[in-house]
């Protein structure tokens, strides 16, 4: 019989290893998986008990959350810390284990854990991304593999119901995560006609419109407004020249006088001067004739990935000619750090991208700032402040599910903004690093909307609700320029560049 044993400290991690334990005792019986607070029998001696267990389990489960290396360090001298003791145990025997980190937590280094544990930290990990239909299925596959049971795609045929391959539902089904989530509108929206969503959400602008007056005569002073409604931010940058009705992926310079942009899908690479709302004249950048994802920094100079080759590659302040940054051949998604010294870009192997970073010029190895681990990590953008970087973590490619994570410059606390079901794309800062601004489509799977988050996750606004997708945004010093039109997972069409001013 096949028994599992889910090693966790309570204080912590107690509600991820409960559903551990749901999940796992469906397809394995709920008298293999062993969960101490359940699995003990009163009067019996819990020390005994669980040290039984651990000897007798085919598979542990150490799920390790924020607080579990700290709490490790305090309890360093307690013999009594029983979550160690039993994790040595299945270190000592050779028993399977996956490390099931949860809450955005990171795997410990060998030299940050106590001797006994250090060869834990060798061991591939299992990393839940807050997608519950998703993390069940990916988790059951972990297990099988471990266990050697089945395929790797199912769990036991004789031991409950299997998997599917379905892609995860958007909904969180879990009512206390339900709670926790800033909204969620597709509940109502998801079956209406785009016409009614525009009149729905009409109305609930004309009430928010409504309410913010009331507080702003109430305190008597200003409030967060909505985006101005004047000619400028509701008319298109049409002076880009971009004939082929295809103008997308912007990228202004902190101090708004310059945009990277490019014309058609894949390139060429272009750079407007900025007046205002409006391009008084842009400029092709050499080299960058199959370029995608610009990045352009205060001195003008342009990074971008070329599709020939699939390399990062950067230009001088001129423009005039473009030098190779990395190796390829499936590096993606440059941007530089605000100082210009760095640029983080994301890279594939295998299935899996991860998130990096490297000088410029390039004079040492690259820097890995967040391992995939079984997710794909795109668009990266750095705060003004240079102090942390935010992307996008998915699952899934196309159609992809992404989340907004944050992380330090120098790649510790990686966390999940905040819990939306819909999928999420294209982060970026504010000129204060204080807000973010990214595409989803929670209100209306068909429709990508903008919003604006805090850097905390706190005060999520939606923005637009024009029938057409708005996508890519990039915050300058004067507003945001984003990107209108026809937006999939693979790609957009019959794009135009609009800019945005928020009302002082």
């Amino acid at each position: 019989m096949t028994q599992i044993f889910i090693n966790y400290r309570r204080g912590d991690t107690s509600t991820t290893a409960s559903r551990l334990c749901e999940w796992l005792s469906g397809p394995y019986g709920e008298d293999q998986v062993f969960m101490d607070v359940e699995a003990i029998a009163p009067g019996r001696p819990w020390r005994e008990a669980i040290e039984r267990a651990v000897g007798s389990s085919d598979l542990v489960l150490a799920v390790i959350g924020k607080e579990w290396l700290p709490e490790l360090r305090r309890r360093v001298a307690d013999k009594d810390d029983f979550m160690r003791h039993e994790l040595e145990t299945a270190l000592r025997r050779n028993i399977s284990i996956i490390p099931v980190l949860a809450e955005g937590a990171r795997m410990p280094r060998s030299d940050e854990l106590p001797e006994s544990l250090a060869p834990l930290s060798e061991y591939q990990a299992f990393e839940l991304l807050g997608r519950y239909q998703f993390d069940k299925q990916e988790l059951l596959k972990s297990v099988a593999r471990a266990l050697g049971v089945g395929s790797e795609d199912t769990p036991p045929h004789d031991a409950g119901p299997t998997m599917t391959t379905a892609a995860p539902s958007p909904v969180f089904p879990v009512e206390e995560e339900r709670r926790s989530r800033p909204w969620h509108p597709e509940i109502r929206w998801r079956s209406l006609r785009r016409r009614d969503v525009a009149l729905i959400a009409g109305l609930f602008l004309i009430a928010a419109i409504a309410a913010i007056a009331v507080t702003v005569a109430r305190r008597g002073g200003a409030s967060e407004a909505p985006w101005e409604t004047n000619e400028i931010a509701q008319e298109p940058i049409r002076n880009l020249e971009c004939p082929t009705r295809n103008c997308s992926q912007p990228s202004l310079a902190l101090d708004g006088r310059k945009m990277a942009f490019i014309r058609s899908k894949y390139g060429s690479v272009y750079v407007a001067e900025m007046k205002r709302a409006f391009s008084s004249r842009t400029t092709p950048v050499a080299g960058a004739e199959r370029g995608i994802r610009p990045s352009i920094d205060k001195t003008g100079r342009v990074v971008f990935r070329n599709q020939t080759g699939g390399r990062v590659w950067y230009t001088d302040s001129a423009r005039k000619s473009a030098h190779p940054l990395t190796a390829g051949p499936y590096d993606y998604d440059p941007v530089w750090s605000p100082d210009g010294s760095h640029v983080a870009f994301t890279s594939k192997t295998g299935d899996d991208y991860s998130l990096f970073k490297i000088d410029v010029p390039p004079r040492g190895k690259r820097v890995e700032l967040a391992p995939a681990r079984g997710a794909k990590i795109d668009v990266p953008a750095w705060s003004p402040d240079g102090t942390r970087l935010a992307f996008i973590r998915a699952s899934g490619h196309c159609p992809a599910q992404g989340d907004v994570w944050v992380l330090n410059a120098d790649g510790s606390d990686p966390h999940r903004l905040l819990p939306l079901s819909g999928d999420e794309r294209h982060p970026t800062w504010s000129p204060d690093s204080e807000q973010i601004a990214f595409s989803s489509n929670v209100a209306d799977p068909r429709n990508y909307d903008l919003y604006t988050v805090d850097a905390d996750g706190d005060h999520l606004v939606r923005r637009t609700s024009d029938p057409e997708d708005e996508v890519g945004p990039s915050w300058g010093a004067d507003g945001i320029v984003y990107a209108r039109g026809s937006f999939t997972c693979a790609g957009g069409n019959d794009q135009q560049l609009w800019f945005a001013q928020l009302a002082d």
